[in-house]
């Protein structure tokens, strides 16, 4: 009971005293409008804050902006440095790349033909067969080439040289495997292309009536032929061969025109009596000659061994009679040979003879 006088004098004071009732009621009704107002002012509030923070937010969008550049400034400078190292990379990969791609070719190259090299008899048979071939027996050449092939097949051109010897015996079939080998492994291929051409051009001459079953033999042979004096332009047999197939079929002309390159191409070092003729100089120099030939066999002397006895004359103080035996050696040479064995040092000792000097100054001991 004694919780509820408190209000029922509050309630009495409410009712005797109007004013404050009035207050009351006042701030009651404020109290009722409160939350109209409150929803006006928070939507008049936000308009207010979106227009008072317009001004913001462009400040906000001037910073973004500038940031935003500069990030973008900075990408730019990364993917700069990105792609300038990828690049620099690349260039040193592909540097060394193909340095080692040209040290793996040298080494290759070097291995093929340095690391295998003929043993004291496989370079004694091979001299064997070429003094054979040389001598004209190719089949005693073929024999000694093939001993060789057997005890040493990995001796770079030891295939060609057994194909071509076995050519020029007459052993073709034989002669075809080796080329064959030859190509495969790419060990004086081309001549062996050239051979194997060649061999098949003889072949469909012999067959005609297989002509007609592929390709032209002779199209085939000549493209072979054009190509390694292509690519060997010093080596004139290549075209000695290449006119012979034209005289076979009546094309003088063009014979004579092949022929004639191979003349000019004609190199002295590979000529044989130019060869043979310092053979027998620098055995001279070796152990020079006790006495001065006979001059009453001068005409049956060879080139070589008329230029031998021409030292061996010199060497015996007998300047006379080397003059007449340099005549017949003049007389078995071409020009251009017999000059070149003039020019050799063999002879430098006894330039200030004056039978000989004549004879250098006029070509004649006459004149």
């Amino acid at each position: 009971m004694n919780t509820l006088e408190p209000s029922e004098e509050s309630s009495d004071e409410l009712r005797t005293d109007g004013t404050h009732g009035e207050e009351i009621t006042s701030e009651l009704s404020q109290v009722d409008l409160k939350p109209s107002r409150r929803r006006r002012s928070n939507s008049n509030s936000r308009k207010g804050r979106s227009v008072k923070t317009a001004p913001r937010d462009r400040g906000r969008s001037r910073g973004k902006g500038r940031s935003s550049k500069r990030f973008d400034a900075e990408r730019f400078m990364v993917i700069s440095c990105f792609i300038l190292i990828i690049g620099l990379a690349s260039f040193v990969g592909y540097w060394f790349g193909k340095k080692s791609s040209t040290s793996a070719k040298t080494d290759v190259s070097a291995t093929k033909y340095e690391e295998v090299l003929p043993s004291a008899e496989s370079d004694a048979l091979v001299d064997s067969g070429f003094a054979e071939l040389s001598g004209g027996d190719s089949h005693k050449a073929f024999l000694h080439f093939q001993k060789v092939q057997e005890a040493q097949g990995t001796l770079p051109g030891i295939d060609f040289l057994v194909g071509n010897s076995a050519l020029q015996a007459g052993e073709v079939i034989l002669a075809k495997e080796s080329l064959g080998h030859a190509i495969s492994k790419n060990e004086m291929d081309d001549e062996a292309r050239v051979l194997m051409a060649l061999i098949t051009l003889e072949e469909s001459d012999k067959n005609k009536d297989q002509r007609g079953i592929m390709a032209d033999p002779l199209v085939t042979a000549e493209s072979e032929l054009r190509r390694y004096a292509s690519t060997h332009p010093m080596n004139s047999s290549i075209y000695r061969k290449w006119a012979e197939i034209h005289r076979q079929r009546g094309s003088y002309r063009t014979a004579s025109d092949l022929l004639h390159k191979a003349v000019i191409r004609a190199d002295l070092d590979s000529n044989i009596s130019l060869l043979s003729a310092k053979e027998i100089l620098t055995k001279l120099q070796d152990q020079p000659a006790k006495e001065v030939p006979s001059l009453a066999i001068i005409t049956s002397m060879s080139g070589e061994q008329a230029m031998g006895a021409a030292l061996s004359s010199l060497q015996n103080k007998s300047g006379s009679d080397a003059v007449f035996f340099l005549e017949r050696a003049r007389e078995y040479y071409p020009p251009r040979v017999f000059n070149e064995l003039m020019k050799d040092a063999a002879f430098d000792e006894y330039r200030a003879d004056p039978k000989l000097e004549k004879f250098l100054k006029s070509g004649s001991p006459h004149s």
